[in-house]
């Protein structure tokens, strides 16, 4: 494109800054909305001592942001970088066009926070606000419970773009918890405490009745349009220590693989990691549901304080029953990323693993040490 004299475009360039005002407008209208519908569908009887308070826009109030404090039950990321900083600019250009939801301190039935009022939507657009040096932030206050708490919370950000799967499981399991300690419902039994509250979906025998814990699931399900068996299986993802659940998210192992390990302790789950790395085996649907079988029957049975390794490793390489017939699995080798700033700018990315390979093999036939 030719430049005018004065070294500058001949056509006025477009004014970015002015795009994502009217994008936010509507995505705070958007997410305003989600949250109000969550708190009229989800219908409990008041807080004790309290009515039931009809609120509009209008009830929208000031409030200082050193008294608000982020909910604990909040399981979603912050923005990403380039996203928070059109969020901030519109902010800074048009100011706060929707109010932030928030909850008094006296409304928290289970958890404590630091300041007088917990967010329940406008976690980002607090964090913005801060950084731009407001004082005070527009908010509607809500008495909720901590069930329509967290349904405010979920429903404000679930359809937001980029929302990740282990976010999504965190989601419900923070709203099971909920139900579970809330304790309205009668399906909600006081014994179901933490994994063991999740029904088991693979016919393993439990001491508690299945039917309480699938009206449970059930029902978050048709809450969010999915069935009781997914949410389930999702809240399962959540008590994988990291390092597995990466394994699931490479897709290195199945969601029924997952689900089976998850009911393991976190202990036996890094000495399953461990000893997989030393030994080489691999994490199977079989061997896997295996593993949970025998787990099972040594936390209620079982007179030794650790989950033994060489029980565990005896399961795992267990040949399969048609081993015979079958051909071995390989392992999935291992990807390694290298910074592209670790590349002369003279060497293409087509070239580049040749370029590691003959790195390599300088250092070992020079024996280079590192």
């Amino acid at each position: 494109m030719l430049k005018d004299r004065k070294g500058s475009y001949p056509y006025p360039k477009r004014d970015v800054s002015k795009i994502p005002m009217f994008n936010y407008a509507e995505l705070d209208r958007q997410r305003q909305e989600r949250a109000e519908q969550a708190a009229q569908r989800w219908s409990f009887s008041p807080l004790p001592g309290q009515m039931p308070e009809e609120r509009s826009e209008d009830d929208a109030v000031e409030l200082p942001l050193k008294d608000l404090s982020a909910s604990p039950k909040n399981a979603f990321r912050q923005l990403d970088e380039e996203t928070y900083s059109e969020l901030k600019a519109s902010l800074q250009a048009s100011g706060l066009v929707y109010p932030i939801i928030v909850r008094p301190k006296d409304s928290i039935q289970s958890y404590p926070i630091n300041g007088a009022y917990e967010i329940l939507a406008g976690h980002n657009r607090v964090r913005a606000a801060k950084e731009l040096g407001w004082e005070t932030i527009k908010a509607s206050i809500v008495r909720v419970d901590d069930v329509q708490a967290v349904r405010i919370i979920n429903d404000s950000n679930l359809q937001r773009t980029g929302v990740t799967e282990l976010e999504k499981a965190w989601a419900y399991r923070q709203l099971f918890d909920a139900m579970q300690r809330q304790g309205q419902r009668t399906d909600l039994m006081a014994e179901l405490e933490g994994q063991n509250a999740i029904e088991k979906d693979d016919g393993l025998p439990d001491t508690v009745a299945e039917s309480p814990k699938k009206e449970t699931v059930n029902l978050i399900g048709e809450m969010y349009g999915q069935s009781g068996r997914t949410v389930r299986r999702k809240i399962r993802l959540t008590y994988l220590i990291d390092e597995l659940y990466r394994l699931y998210e490479r897709k290195d192992i199945s969601q029924g693989a997952a689900v089976d390990l998850s009911y393991l302790d976190a202990d036996t789950q890094r000495l399953l990691l461990q000893l997989r790395r030393t030994h080489r085996f691999p994490l199977t649907d079989s061997n896997c549901h295996a593993l949970r079988v025998d787990y099972n029957d040594w936390s209620r049975n079982g007179s030794e304080a650790k989950y033994a390794p060489q029980r565990l490793l005896r399961i795992m390489q267990a040949p399969a029953a048609d081993s015979e017939t079958a051909a071995p699995v390989p392992m999935k080798p291992r990807k390694y990323t290298v910074p592209e700033t670790l590349f002369p700018a003279t060497i293409k990315k087509c070239d580049r693993e040749a370029y590691v390979e003959k790195a390599l093999r300088y250092v070992l036939e020079h024996e280079v040490k590192l």
